[in-house]
């Protein structure tokens, strides 16, 4: 198909937007045991009562994975894990230390990451530095430092193969005095660690006069992220970690907490933020990171799974509009689309899968008053709109409708925007569907005319072009759609012809296997009801 095909196969938006510790037997967890136990129950989610996609694991297994889901802290199983007799850890866990909002960037830009392992954990102690530096010309300062030591046997290596074996033993040493103690790895345990090479010499007395001491470090290697919860694993095989680590969390379930007791430690400000991941997710995901470490691009909230697709090369059925459709003018400001927009209820839709089985465009004509030109006057007033009907094949998120309805929707943009994101009759679209009321929105006094709407049902944001669904089941959306489209390919538009608003989107259209684009429409749901 030629792109002019294309143009005539895109979708629709609303015209609302033209606007330590003592040791502890058979420790569960990372520390988080330590505080008071956790609710018992979770809360019900917002719409958990609503149909969501059944997911399904690249080999064939079933995986039922609700990702609006909340799980209790305490349903989760860590083994027997704990922290030796005596251990007194000296952490500071105050304001001051920065609380990183994405990790795996902070990785990326800032250090020279060697390694992620997957460990177990065989023994934890301390180690104190004794020295004197030169203060002044006639002072002496004795100085004391402690750091952590972890001994571990690698079971799995995600990143830095050429470094380190599965099978093999390390020791990491962290600096204390930034360690909030709750966020200690525990003997017996198994985590995820960032290894990072941190030097030979004591990080507090590398630019320091050492005049006494021995202030040489026992391993150079160091864990990344110490002064936040470690990523953990599951006696059954899942992952509980921040979500400061936004890739490798980006398919998971919120952990509920009860830290009511903590309100001044960092473990606080952790609270809401700790989230499980399955592991098959986890290893999708950190293909992802991987990649994205290993290539520097593309960016990790649009990671490409491979090279880019020809438009041409889609299919979308038999698809066509009525004749005489004339394009809209779109060089009008609009407010570009953002999909935040949506988060949080700020804009209540609701998400369909539609065929579209009839449109037809619809002429208001209607006079306002206005003294204008006389006193006591009208103006004439002329507005366009695109009713379609469509039939209901799923309802990804919502409760107005069902599969199998037939639903009126009505678009109030007709007349301001380009064909290429209209519908097509007989295209398949998931479409972000809001209320828009009854009548025509007039801010005047209308004297004569009726504005009442054939649907009250609206397409949001028709400014861009819809997602659209291929006769093999991947789905056609533009970039705009951030979280949609994180895990996508590049689509090569032949948009050569010059003079339509559409030459926009020629660099930004992505193409979204099935598969994925069920688990991240399941990620957008979640980021709506936080």
């Amino acid at each position: 198909m030629k792109a002019k095909r294309f143009l005539e196969q895109m979708n629709d938006l609303p015209d609302d937007l033209l606007l330590e510790a003592e040791p502890k037997p058979a420790k569960k967890g990372f520390g988080w045991k330590r505080w008071s136990a956790v609710a018992a129950c979770c809360c019900v989610v917002l719409g958990a009562a609503l149909a969501l996609p059944r997911f399904f694991a690249p080999a064939g297994e079933t995986s039922l994975v609700n990702y609006t889901e909340i799980v209790p802290y305490d349903s989760l199983s860590f083994g027997d894990t704990y922290l030796p007799e005596g251990l007194e850890i000296t952490g500071n866990f105050n304001a001051s230390i920065q609380r990183i909002s994405y990790i795996e960037q902070e990785l990326a830009a800032d250090y020279q990451l060697l390694a992620l392992l997957e460990v177990t954990v065989t023994d934890v102690r301390t180690k104190e530095y004794r020295y004197d530096i030169q203060d002044s010309p006639d002072r002496v300062l004795h100085q004391w430092d402690q750091t952590v030591l972890y001994d571990l046997e690698i079971d799995q290596v995600w990143y830095g193969g050429e470094l380190f074996g599965a099978g093999e033993s390390l020791t990491i040493e962290n600096n204390s005095s930034v360690l909030d103690p709750q966020y200690l790895m525990e003997i017996g345990g198994r985590y995820v660690v960032p290894v990072y090479e941190e030097g030979d010499i004591l990080f507090y007395a590398r630019d320091e006069q050492v005049l006494a001491g021995d202030v040489n470090r026992e391993t150079p290697y160091a864990s990344y992220g110490f002064f936040q919860p470690p990523i953990q694993l599951t006696t059954d095989g899942n992952y509980v970690m921040p979500d400061t680590w936004q890739i490798l969390s980006a398919y998971s379930r919120k952990i509920q907490m009860d830290l009511s007791d903590q309100p001044e430690s960092m473990a606080y400000y952790f609270a809401d933020k700790m989230r499980l991941v399955t592991a098959q997710d986890f290893a999708r995901q950190m293909g992802v990171l991987v990649d994205w470490l290993e290539h520097g691009t593309p960016a990790p909230h649009q990671e490409e799974t491979s090279s880019s697709v020809a438009y041409s090369s889609l299919l979308f059925g038999n698809t066509y509009r009525p004749e005489g459709l004339r394009s809209g003018v779109s060089t009008m400001d609009i407010i570009p689309f953002a999909e935040e927009n949506l988060y949080a209820g700020q804009t209540q839709v609701e998400f369909w899968e539609v065929t579209v089985t009839g449109m037809e465009a619809k002429e208001y004509r209607y006079d306002v008053a206005s003294d204008k030109f006389q006193p006591d006057g009208v103006l004439h007033r002329q507005d366009q709109t695109m009713v379609y009907q469509v039939q209901v094949e799923q309802v990804w998120w919502g409760q107005s409708v069902q599969a199998g309805d037939t639903v009126l929707l009505e678009d109030l943009s007709y007349g301001e925007i380009d064909l290429g994101c209209l519908l097509s009759i007989g295209g398949r679209y998931v479409l972000p569907v809001y209320q828009q009321g009854d009548t025509l929105p007039v801010w005047e006094e209308v004297v004569s005319g009726d504005i009442a709407l054939t649907s009250s049902y609206s397409i949001y944001y028709p400014y861009q072009p819809p997602i659209q669904r291929t006769t093999d089941g991947d789905y056609l959306l533009p970039s705009g759609w951030v979280t949609l489209t994180e895990i996508s390919r590049p689509v090569e538009m032949d948009l050569s012809l010059p003079g339509n608003e559409f030459e926009y989107y020629g660099d930004k259209m992505r193409l979204v296997a099935g598969e994925d684009f069920a688990r991240q429409m399941a990620v957008l749901i979640q980021k709506m009801e936080a």
